[in-house]
């Protein structure tokens, strides 16, 4: 019997997007194969069934993940302590599944490949290096990108199969590594399990805010750097003085303060810390329509898997982003939303100026989500389709 073993940062009870994604894998996983997970924190915690064996590596530092050098410090100490664990325990001919985070997980285990002789599946959530330059951490031009292009490229080709989450992703993949068969692209799932629409009027946070006859657009998760926050703010206020349409935005990231201080200026702006992931049915719930932004030319780098989400409860999406995204193809075929550009605030604002008069389409294309949600994009479907490749490699 082969020995697979699920190295992840994130992993329940962590469950950010990252986290949620493995953890529903393994789960699907476990009920037919024997799961090993190599994962940081909540040292103690009971596993969650009996062919999951979980080793939880102790993290003894707090380092501000918002200051780009304690990041850079963080991550590396995570990622080999990590790889270490990987090194002692993982043997010849077994499977490691990892997924890119934290960032250089994926070049010592591409490394410690050549040890080991162990098969390596890399699920693919953001690609390195690309996404800093996107991001504006770090110039095309300057000479330590190329090193480190030079360095995660060598990664990736070590990799024998390479899972994508977007088909805009799996393309920039295919230009990183040689055999291009091993780039294969399998979509992020709604969990239906766990969420499901809810009424709006009877949402608990609507109701709080009293903004039961305002449009909501909601904005759920990281409020980063990719983010396209700026963008945001700038179509906020162009409506600061229609007092028909609500923004609220739950989550965290290095732009929360932003966020935060430009709602005490706008009425018609709310901000909410990150909630509990129990309560993701009420949070996913608290708006109109669900809105994912990116950066302009962030082509392959990253999907919001808070999308699906947004699906789950029946939420139209509003994708402001580019169109050879995978969200914005996806909503191209489907119709479940709108895509706007990134880089043209004027339209988003234009957009949901039509909509709060235009309830009709907002729930026909909410309808359409959800059905996604339970079909082409269902947990059920998208799992079984991991758990089908990584056993049959």
């Amino acid at each position: 019997m082969k020995n697979y073993w699920f190295v992840s940062e994130f992993y329940w009870p962590n469950e950010n997007a990252t986290g949620h994604i493995i953890t529903r894998i393994v789960d699907v996983f476990s009920k037919n194969e024997k799961a090993n997970v190599i994962t940081v924190g909540n040292i103690g915690t009971k596993e969650r069934n009996k062919n999951i064996h979980t080793t939880r590596i102790k993290s003894n530092f707090q380092l501000n993940k918002n200051n780009l050098l304690q990041r850079l410090v963080n991550l590396t100490i995570l990622s080999i302590k990590m790889s270490v664990t990987v090194l002692q325990r993982v043997k010849c001919n077994d499977v490691v599944i990892t997924v890119t985070n934290p960032a250089f997980i994926l070049v010592l285990l591409a490394f410690f490949k050549n040890i080991r002789k162990y098969k390596l599946i890399i699920l693919v959530h953001d690609v390195f290096p690309e996404n800093l330059v996107i991001a504006n951490i770090i110039s095309k031009n300057n000479i330590l990108y190329k090193i480190e292009k030079k360095v995660f490229d060598n990664a990736y080709n070590k990799g024998n199969l390479l899972l994508t989450c977007g088909r805009d992703m799996q393309r920039l993949v295919k230009m990183k590594v040689k055999d291009k068969n091993k780039v294969k692209f399998i979509s992020n799932f709604a969990d239906t399990d766990v969420l499901y629409p809810v009424e709006k009027k009877e949402n608990k946070i609507i109701k709080e805010l009293k903004l039961e006859n305002k449009l909501v657009v909601l904005f759920t998760g990281n409020i980063g750097r990719m983010q396209n926050i700026d963008y945001l703010i700038d179509t906020m206020e162009i409506l600061k003085n229609d007092n028909s349409i609500a923004f609220l935005f739950i989550g965290d990231g290095i732009f929360k303060e932003k966020i935060k201080n430009y709602s005490k200026q706008n009425n018609n702006v709310f901000y909410i810390a990150t909630m509990n992931i129990n309560d993701a049915y009420i949070f996913m719930n608290a708006g109109d329509v669900g809105i994912s932004s990116l950066l302009p030319n962030s082509m392959g780098v990253g999907v919001p898997s808070k999308v699906y989400s947004y699906m789950a409860t029946g939420k139209p999406i509003v994708a402001v982003m580019d169109n050879d995204s995978e969200i914005a193809m996806m909503i191209e075929e489907e119709g479940n939303g709108w895509v706007v550009s990134p880089s043209e605030p004027t339209r988003l604002a234009e957009l949901l100026t039509q909509l709060k008069n235009d309830y009709v389409q907002i729930r026909l294309k909410g309808e359409i989500s959800y059905k996604l949600s339970n079909t082409k994009y269902s947990i059920e479907k998208i799992t079984n389709q991991y758990v089908e490749v990584i056993t049959g490699t």
